[in-house]
């Protein structure tokens, strides 16, 4: 289910491919899957998320527990997100809607 999707980050051995945390996988699981399929997925279930690095990695709102600049702790996931400069006053405009 999109709605359970924690977070997507880019594969680390094959960038075509992207590794999709999710509650019911948190340690990940690799997809043949282009960023605009991600999106889209996403975006037909109306889960909120942002690109916190480029087309590097995503996040979705209701599985953000906390966040202290730059970083984005997750919910469930043993590890924490990056947010490069750029886009960290976006990211907290976005955060506060």
């Amino acid at each position: 289910m999109p709605q359970q999707i924690i977070c997507i980050l880019q594969s680390v051995f094959n960038p075509r491919n992207k590794t999709v945390y999710t509650v019911a996988y948190p340690k990940g699981m690799e997809l043949s899957l282009t960023w605009k399929e991600a999106t889209t997925i996403l975006a037909d279930h109306n889960v909120d998320y942002f690109f916190t690095n480029k087309r590097f990695s995503l996040v979705t709102k209701p599985f953000i527990e906390s966040y202290a600049p730059p970083m984005i702790y997750l919910k469930i996931v043993a590890f924490k997100v990056e947010i490069v400069g750029v886009y960290l006053k976006l990211f907290e405009d976005w955060l506060t809607i």
